[in-house]
């Protein structure tokens, strides 16, 4: 902040204001001794025109105060505030001229401007990181829908069906915990569809794993008994799951 100083704007206003009551006031009780015929008509016209005189030079001295401590100081803020919108270097402030109520809160508005655009860079990195990790996540997921495309058995479909058939597979999320089975044995051949608990990658993890006991059921048992496929896959995923959360613990 600049070092000159300047007389409060109000306290100037104060002086004025106090200023013009005496003179009104000396004006008021001297216009009531000259009804009473205690002064000369001379004297009093000199004196109320002195006074009229000193009233007029106390009005303009008020309006250029007016003008030069508020009216062109706020003009000038205005302008400047504007400068700042449309200036993107963050070094650009309010110019502070002395210590007065306008300068004061010039200041003020450049310590506010100061914290904000503190937030707004701060804000602006962390965007950044978040950007970054959404990418990776991405990126990781969009990998996950591979792995996770690989299970699927749309070769055997071809292998099996040729063109007399289409798969309607979609996903919620990128990944998700739906997937479908073939198996062919001789002259059968097994299809299935299932849908594991959980969404994106728990749904996905648990067709991973929901599909390796599938896969370990149907080289034990074949295909011939569906009912009894399912309850060994039920079987070895109980035991599967129990293991896992054993490791949790």
């Amino acid at each position: 902040m600049a070092t000159q100083k300047h007389l409060s704007i109000q306290k100037t206003f104060t002086l004025i204001a106090t200023i013009n009551g005496g003179v009104l006031a000396y004006l008021t009780i001297y216009n009531f001794t000259l009804l009473r015929g205690e002064a000369g008509a001379h004297s009093s016209i000199y004196v109320s025109l002195l006074l009229t005189m000193i009233l007029s030079a106390l009005a303009i001295i008020s309006y250029r105060i007016i003008f030069a401590r508020i009216v062109s100081p706020l003009a000038h803020l205005v302008e400047e505030t504007r400068k700042i919108e449309s200036n993107t270097n963050d070094e650009v402030y309010l110019t502070v001229r002395g210590r007065d109520e306008v300068s004061l809160l010039a200041h003020r508005f450049n310590i506010l401007l100061s914290k904000m655009r503190q937030a707004f860079s701060e804000i602006e990195a962390s965007n950044k990181k978040l950007v970054h990790a959404n990418s990776k996540i991405s990126e990781s997921l969009r990998y996950a829908g591979l792995l996770q495309r690989s299970i699927l058995p749309d070769r055997q479909f071809r292998d099996v069906f040729g063109d007399e058939h289409f798969i309607l597979w979609q996903p919620r999320d990128t990944v998700g915990g739906d997937y479908y089975i073939l198996h062919t044995e001789a002259d059968r051949t097994l299809v299935g569809v299932a849908d594991c608990a959980g969404h994106g990658v728990p749904g996905a993890m648990m067709t991973m794993m929901a599909r390796a006991g599938v896969d370990r059921s149907v080289q034990d048992l074949g295909i011939s008994s569906p009912a009894a496929l399912l309850m060994a896959i039920d079987t070895s995923m109980r035991s599967l799951l129990r293991a896992a959360s054993l490791c949790v613990v």
